[in-house]
């Protein structure tokens, strides 16, 4: 009985292993990916934000009177 008790622990102990070597090697996957992502598209990303606050500061300040209109707009963007 103590040696299948003792077996299992090591089983246990083996798969926490692993599944710290897969979250390791899962995020080192997902920063080279958006590492080059923003290289590949990192203007193009850029441009997107400023177009956005562009924007934002365009429907803040248009149509002072359709208050409601404006904060929809605002929080879609």
């Amino acid at each position: 009985m103590k040696e299948n008790i003792h077996r299992f622990k090591k089983i246990k102990t083996f798969h926490f292993k692993h599944w710290i070597n897969y979250l390791v090697i899962s995020t080192l996957f997902i920063y080279t990916v958006v590492s080059w992502l923003l290289n590949v598209y990192g203007a193009n990303f850029s441009y997107f934000l400023v177009m956005k606050v562009n924007l934002r500061k365009y429907f803040s300040g248009k149509r002072i009177g359709d208050t409601n209109n404006t904060e929809k707009l605002i929080s879609v963007f």
